[in-house]
């Protein structure tokens, strides 16, 4: 017998019931670098910080004081280890000095000065977005009271870079994915269910309803965390020659096309 609840996207298997490519105009953000699609670098060691503060899709100082109500969180500002032990004691009295102080994050990364400065974005995480001032200027024209920006330096092989930033998106958008055709996975930690904020793990086949971005230009989905963005945003970053960093979400998720088709440009 199977004692497992039953919810939409239980069915990995069932039918689809689309045919052919979706014409809903909302992307994800998709920053890759290297032909092999891995990130370029990363939060220099010794100085990262917790960057779930990044993807609450809240203002800087409300995903703050959410995280601050985390059971370990708290321990941590205590000086109590927990699993982490030191150092996530110390990654989290990190976060906490950022929040308060606004001081430059700082990452790294083996490739030389010359080679980032090539690109408007960079992946430097997977779950957000890293980009210079060419971008910041797109949404600040765009959606100015949709994000906030903080400048990072990337430490390289030949120098350091100051030339990008690290967006914040500061909306949540719920029910924005039709559950009952879509098929995914629920993040199997943490104890999270249907409904929790990122319980959305991994999707098998992906239905987003026809106003998903609810009239915002950038936003992140409650259900996963998934950034999404409008037309109106992709066709200025094409306009500005800023490519390859986003694809039409239900496509791609979809199986319509692969990560290695993305840098030609026949899907934007």
């Amino acid at each position: 017998m199977n004692n497992k609840p039953n919810h939409p996207g239980d069915n990995l298997n069932a039918p689809d019931n689309r045919e052919g490519r979706s014409k809903n105009e909302v992307y994800a953000w998709a920053p890759y670098s290297t032909k092999e699609g891995l990130c370029v670098g990363g939060q220099k060691p010794g100085c990262d910080i917790d960057m779930l503060l990044f993807e609450q899709g809240l203002p800087i100082d409300q995903a703050f004081e959410l995280l601050s109500q985390d059971p370990g969180f708290i321990d941590s500002l205590n000086n109590i280890p927990g699993h982490g032990g030191q150092a996530v004691i110390d990654q989290d009295l990190r976060t906490k000095r950022f929040v308060e102080e606004r001081h430059v994050l700082e990452y790294k990364t083996g490739l030389k000065l010359a080679d980032i400065h090539e690109f408007d974005v960079l992946d430097l995480n997977c779950n957000n977005m890293y980009v210079n001032q060419k971008v910041i200027d797109i949404f600040n024209r765009i959606c100015p009271d949709e994000f906030e920006y903080f400048p990072i330096s990337i430490e390289t092989s030949n120098g350091i870079s100051h030339r990008y930033f690290i967006i914040n998106i500061i909306n949540n958008v719920k029910n924005s994915i039709d559950l009952d055709a879509s098929k995914f996975e629920i993040m199997p930690c943490n104890g999270l269910k249907l409904g929790d904020k990122g319980a959305l793990w991994s999707f098998k086949r992906l239905i987003l309803k026809r106003n998903a971005l609810q009239g915002f230009h950038l936003a992140r989905l409650w259900d996963s965390r998934r950034i999404i963005i409008s037309k109106e945003i992709i066709d200025s970053l094409k306009q500005a020659g800023v490519e390859k960093y986003y694809y039409s979400y239900e496509n791609y998720v979809n199986g319509f096309y692969t990560m290695n088709e993305l840098p030609n440009g026949e899907l934007i």
